[in-house]
């Protein structure tokens, strides 16, 4: 169970650099 637990971590740490990353380019696209 140790092991599903450090596997959801690492897939919710993915989940929000994807989202910031997605959130700047999408400041850079259609903020200016």
């Amino acid at each position: 169970m140790l092991i599903l637990q450090g596997l959801k971590a690492v897939i919710n740490n993915a989940g929000a650099v994807l989202t910031k990353l997605i959130d700047s380019v999408a400041k850079l696209s259609w903020g200016n």
